[in-house]
């Protein structure tokens, strides 16, 4: 039972750190494999193993190749057979076909770097006898921003240690493979994933593998895959065994910052656009946004000879000072970052995404934390055109002045210019002409367009509006869903616990006016499927633990509520605690709650 959490005795222990990176840059090695960058689709060439080979399925190999998709692959120096292209994504690219290359990884699939990024790239240190670490620095899966970072160890003995850093896997879910395989079409292609946390054991078979987290539970961790002596793999977490992972989502975030009109056919952008205006004028809190038909004419103003050149190029961006601040509502901006794609970010850059920044999407519009003014398209000004930034008398201009649109084969130059009105605080787009081609980019990627704008910090996406029929849209602060989290790591030795404090964020005023907040954390030793909770009265709302061991109420004043639990010393490593938030408010729906996230915690030595 739970209630054994209050026995008394705290000592507070530091979260294990268990990815440690050294090496050297691989990165002037890495070759592309096809026509996207080698951030994207890459592998090095065949590198030496110092002093030693590694031995697997029967057989020793003296070389390794690396992927920018994750993977390790071992060769005997001539080159990777039957490589994954996208990244080991199917038990079939984990086996590899007959003659395949071994392939390690701690996580592989569809992999991208920011390559923009000074963080992003991909190491290698042999300086220790007997073993060689590849760490991959600020990846992410394709189609999402967060990133992390993660390492592969060889050992002489033929262990393979997997490292995972303290970054954001949320993204790293079905598809994505981590493990070892001895290639060749190992086994019968009926295996099925393993729990690296729980002890895993392949038996005979050289191939052990995880795959499908919901949620990824590796963050922060180390797993050593170790020969097992009867030709196959046993696991065994060695760094990192508590932790906190947060899964599911709380209820109710709104969207109401924000606002945009993302259009999935170029053709329907440009006549939406073309010859018209909108503009956006402060409000409380906020702003109006109001559609100006046929305005674009009478309100451009050309670039003239005291203009200055942006050179942002293709997928670049330039920062440029303001001589006189513009005022936000929440923040004064002193500076603009403008992006080759149609962005221009409030204050110094850089600015995000930074990986496939030519690809608007509106969940990457609405996690940037710069905020912005989005006219978001796959420019490039490399092929034709320019951007200028010029100050009139108290407007700032953002122009993009015939810039090309992809694909490079094409003449399909547009032009917009950003006014911001600094007297006023009022912001206007205005669409002078805008390319209606819809060739796709790459052959693969649509010609998409993002008009919008969203303010600095992340942001609930209030989805998509049409220009033409609801403006004028009028803008205040978000309702964040209700979120909970945990910290430090969930530390219980023999001889010392720890205090674990539990946050609940974004919890609703109890009564209009009185700004308190009053809810509960419920703690439980069962997690129970996705659970709606319409049946009591709140709709959208969701249940995630059950038979609740222990509640913990908070009051306070709005804000940041703070619930702290005692973790006596002496509790069995690897025991899991299961946590979700309720928070009460009166009228917010018929049950007059709302309910938060829910937060597994592994409780260990470290």
């Amino acid at each position: 039972m739970l209630i054994v959490l209050l026995a008394a005795s705290a000592a507070a222990s530091a979260a294990a750190q268990c990815l440690q990176v050294a090496g050297t840059s691989i990165v002037p090695l890495m070759a592309a494999t096809s026509a996207l960058p080698v951030d994207d689709e890459s592998r090095s060439i065949d590198m030496a193993f110092v002093g030693f080979t590694f031995p697997i399925g029967g057989s020793n190999y003296t070389h390794f190749v690396v992927g920018s998709n994750g993977e390790v692959y071992l060769t005997d120096g001539t080159g990777v057979v039957d490589p994954a292209q996208f990244g080991v994504s199917t038990l079939a690219e984990m086996r590899g076909v007959a003659g395949a290359s071994p392939r390690v990884m701690a996580v592989s699939g569809d992999l991208v770097a920011s390559l923009g990024a000074p963080t992003w790239d991909i190491l290698v240190d042999d300086s220790q006898f007997g073993q060689v670490q590849i760490t991959w620095l600020s990846v992410r899966t394709w189609f999402s921003w967060p990133t992390f970072s993660m390492a592969v160890t060889l050992f002489l003995s033929g262990d393979v240690r997997l490292d995972y850093g303290d970054g954001d896997f949320s993204r790293v879910a079905w598809g994505y493979h981590a493990g070892v395989s001895a290639g060749n079409a190992v086994g019968t292609g009926l295996e099925v994933s393993s729990d690296f946390s729980s002890n895993a054991d392949s038996g005979a078979l050289p191939l052990l593998f995880e795959e499908g987290w919901q949620p990824f539970d590796l963050r922060d961790r180390s797993v050593l895959l170790t020969p097992n002596g009867n030709g196959g793999y046993s696991s065994s977490v060695t760094c990192g065994l508590a932790y906190h992972e947060s899964y599911g989502e709380g209820c109710y975030g709104v969207g109401h910052e924000s606002f945009y009109q993302q259009f999935t056919d170029a053709a329907v952008a440009a006549s939406t656009l073309t010859g018209n205006a909108m503009v956006m004028t402060p409000t409380t809190g906020g702003y109006g946004a109001v559609w100006l038909p046929n305005a674009a004419v009478s309100l451009y103003m050309p670039p003239t000879t005291a203009a200055v050149a942006m050179p942002v190029g293709n997928d670049g961006q330039v920062t440029q000072a303001l001589s006189v601040p513009f005022p936000l509502p929440s923040a004064v901006v002193n500076e603009l970052t403008v992006h080759g794609n149609g962005i221009i970010g409030f204050g110094p850059g850089p600015i995000g995404p930074s990986s496939q920044n030519w690809l608007p999407q509106p969940e990457r519009m609405m996690a940037g934390a710069h905020g912005g003014i989005y006219c978001w398209h796959a420019y490039n000004a490399d092929e034709g055109g320019e951007v200028w930034f010029e100050e009139f008398a108290g407007v700032s201009c953002v122009t993009f002045l015939d810039v090309e649109n992809f694909p490079l084969t094409l003449v399909n130059p547009s032009t917009f210019q950003i006014q911001f009105h600094h007297a006023a605080g009022a912001i206007i787009f205005v669409f002078v002409d805008i390319d209606s081609d819809n060739t796709m980019i790459y052959t693969i990627y649509p010609q998409d367009h993002i008009i919008g704008y969203t303010p600095p910090g992340e942001s609930v996406d209030p989805g998509g509006v049409d220009f033409m029929t609801p403006l004028p849209v009028f803008t205040m602060p978000d309702v964040k869903a209700l979120k909970l989290s945990a910290a430090p790591d969930p530390i219980s030795s023999p001889t010392a616990g720890s205090t674990v404090v539990y946050t609940v964020d974004h919890a609703l005023e109890l009564m209009p006016g009185t700004g308190m907040a009053v809810g509960v954390v419920a703690f439980s030793l069962v997690s129970v499927p996705s659970s709606g909770l319409a049946i009591i009265g709140a709709p959208d709302c969701a249940a995630y633990v059950g038979l609740f061991g222990l509640t913990l109420s908070f009051v306070g004043t709005l804000g940041a509520q703070h619930v702290p639990l005692v973790l006596p010393p002496g509790l069995p490593p690897g025991t899991v605690m299961y946590a979700q938030a309720a928070s009460l408010s009166l009228g917010v729906n018929a049950a007059n709650l709302i309910t938060s996230n829910a937060v597994e915690s592994v409780i260990s030595v470290n």
